[in-house]
């Protein structure tokens, strides 16, 4: 179920709070990532692959008013020292991919951002507070759909 903000664009990220499994006795942020099949089409008939980077940060703060343009590859710059960690994730349209990622201990937030070809808004990012402890079954669920929404 997709989720629509305000600026009508579609929040490429629904029903998400990641969790914090402990794997091994290692905590972990565990997501679900399915992907539309015209995910990241940039106009075209056909999704083409969508990365999704997973940033876990002391503060969040500093991505007000960001663009994804301002972010990507930048996460350092922008970020500084409340950058702890990023992992990617490669989602081809039309599929379903589990992923589980090392928590820092330090990490407050996670961050999900999809490198879509043509992000809008703030419809490129979601940010959730990380929790202490979550159920070990405990998985999310990130849609990513199109950037726009069909009518």
């Amino acid at each position: 179920m997709e989720r629509r903000s305000r600026s009508r664009c579609r929040v490429p990220c629904s029903r998400v709070a990641p969790s914090l499994p402990f794997v091994g006795g290692k905590p972990s942020i565990k997501l679900t990532l399915e992907a539309a099949p015209l995910v990241n089409s940039c106009g075209r008939s056909s999704g083409l692959p969508l990365t999704v980077r997973v940033l876990q940060v002391s503060d969040a703060s500093a991505l007000s008013g960001a663009t994804l343009d301002h972010l990507w590859d930048r996460e350092e710059k922008v970020l500084g020292s409340a950058l702890l960690s990023h992992a990617d994730v490669v989602v081809d349209p039309g599929t379903r991919k589990e992923t589980s990622i090392d928590r820092v201990a330090q990490a407050k937030t996670a961050v999900v951002v999809g490198n879509f070809c043509k992000a809008e808004g703030t419809c490129w990012y979601l940010i959730k507070p990380l929790k202490e402890r979550a159920p070990p079954s405990s998985w999310r669920s990130i849609r990513l759909a199109s950037t726009r929404p069909k009518h």
